[in-house]
Formats: C-alpha cells, structure tokens, sequence
C-alpha cells in the first residue's frame, strides 16, 4: 500500500463475525476522528467541509471522491481516489 492510503476497521462482533476494512486509495485530504461508534460513510454530495480544506483543481476532480465519515454526533472526511471494501472473517 502506498502512504497515501487510509485504512478504517470495523470491529467484530458476535452478530458480525467479520473483520470489514474500508480502505480509501490515493488520499489527498482527510480530517477525522480516532474512533466512531457507529461508523457511517457515505458519498458527500454538494459543497461540504472538504471544499474549504483542500481545493482539488478542475481539471483532476473527476479523479477524486469527497467521503463523509460520521459517527450521527462527530462528522468528518476523506478525499480520495477511490473506496474499497474488504471483509475477512475472525479466527
């Protein structure tokens, strides 16, 4: 993995008994917290908190994707290049 590259993981659970990374490629900006209680993620759309953080030129948005990454009290978010998801199951 390259060091522009941001892993979140979930932790598991007796009702989940996965182990989910969401691994954000090619970072440009983030700004976060060290622990959500629930992890929500989602594509922002629109003017957000981001745009006032990091100025992505026009000619290279099209690359990159503005996530938003809240917990329903604490809210923040990632600039990148793209979103991958990958579930292992515990031992």
């Amino acid at each position: 993995m390259s060091h522009r590259t941001l892993v979140l993981r979930s932790e598991a659970r007796d009702a989940t008994p996965k182990v989910l990374d969401m691994v954000f490629m090619n970072v440009l900006a983030m700004k976060i917290r060290h622990d959500y209680r629930p992890l929500v993620v989602s594509e922002a759309e629109g003017p957000d908190e981001a745009a006032g953080f990091v100025e992505v030129p026009e000619h290279l948005r099209h690359n990159y994707r503005t996530y938003r990454v809240s917990d329903g009290t604490h809210s923040g978010f990632v600039v990148c290049g793209g979103l991958r998801l990958h579930d292992e199951p515990t031992s």
